[in-house]
């Protein structure tokens, strides 16, 4: 991969490494024996770390990427980029422990430990297998650091989206209170104990959609106080617009506590005919890295497309008939007519 480049990109750049250097038969992909790694590995690992050519690269190249090892399968997710499927092979027995990662009938090999929830895969991508977990003077060479997550996906059965955050989801009907009276309103939250932090996704079910200006501004000041209640009184807010595929509304509020400063960081999002808020909670530093990636994570149900009825009065457009051709037109055929059968 090279450097300043999203890891997702690495999978193409495997194919035209390995397409550039020649590939040798993979060794064979019969499974190894069972061991305590092939379990260990399995889960979601987050990038904590990437090392190319002996050099650190930055963060913003590896943040939310997270590799997801199932029984058969590693999948590489980085933010919006479509995932990447591999199939790899573990052999525990070898010194150091070797991995294999299969794209497109190309193998990258590499070198791998893992202790406890942190693993640290080394990757040749082209080249011989590493020897050592170092990418000094090799230019063909990565080394990914990563620790187990604690975030997982969550998929709601009925409204469909999807979403991920650590911790188990608890769920509670309300109703939001608008103008034009009360709406169906469902409360998702989810928090961690260790790191004291609160996810957040509340979905408004509206009776229709409102159009701009007020209207939308309206719905999203109802929400921003709905937040306001929620996290408590004195508390300074700041809004933001962003732009992106739906209208939306970003909300930071700041409460000073005994110790240190409370943060909830929230977006609205109206999406169809409902609104969605996504909001995290906790320390300054906590949400700042927490409240984008769970944002990012968000994938709403796909909009069902409502066909145009005529409107009253209007007659229905006729199917158009078929005329005679004009001249250099060829002409239709015509449907071939089945001899008719012989009775016995």
């Amino acid at each position: 991969m090279a450097a300043g480049r999203g890891i997702a990109a690495s999978a193409g750049w495997i194919l035209m490494s390995l397409a550039a250097v020649g590939t040798d038969p993979a060794r064979s992909q019969v499974p190894p024996l069972p061991s305590g790694d092939a379990q260990a590995i399995l889960g979601i690992w987050e990038v904590t770390a990437l090392e190319i050519s002996g050099r650190p690269e930055s963060d913003k190249n590896y943040r939310w990427t997270t590799f997801v090892f199932t029984a058969d399968k590693l999948v590489l997710r980085e933010g919006f980029n479509p995932p990447v499927e591999f199939t790899y092979v573990l052999d525990p027995s070898a010194t150091p422990k070797t991995i294999d990662l299969t794209v497109r009938g190309h193998t990258a090999r590499g070198i791998y430990k893992l202790e406890g929830d942190e693993l640290v895969l080394c990757l040749s991508m082209g080249g011989p297998r590493p020897t050592s977990f170092s990418t000094r003077g090799r230019n063909d060479t990565e080394m990914f650091t990563l620790r187990r997550s604690l975030w997982e996906r969550y998929t709601e059965p009925n409204l469909g989206f999807t979403v991920e955050a650590p911790g188990q989801w608890r769920v509670k009907a309300d109703q939001l209170e608008l103008p034009s009276g009360p709406v169906p309103m469902l409360w998702y939250q989810a928090s961690t104990g260790k790191d004291r932090l609160t996810f957040t996704l509340v979905v408004v079910t509206l009776r229709g959609r409102p159009g701009g200006g007020k209207a939308l501004e309206g719905l999203f000041d109802t929400a921003q106080r709905l937040l306001c209640e929620q996290f408590g009184e004195g508390a300074r807010e700041e809004e933001a617009k962003i732009k992106g595929p739906w209208p939306a509304r970003e909300v930071t509020l700041r409460r000073t506590e005994e110790k240190e400063s409370a943060v909830l960081r929230a977006r609205f999002f109206l999406i169809g005919e409902r609104l969605y808020v996504l909001a995290v909670q906790g320390s300054e530093e906590q949400v700042r890295t927490a409240a984008p990636r769970f944002w990012a994570t968000f994938r709403p149900a796909p909009l069902e497309t409502k066909k145009a009825e005529p409107k009253k009065g209007e007659p229905k457009k006729a199917e158009p008939k078929q005329g005679k051709p004009k001249p250099g037109e060829p002409k239709p055929e015509e449907p071939k007519k089945e001899p008719p059968s012989k009775k016995p």
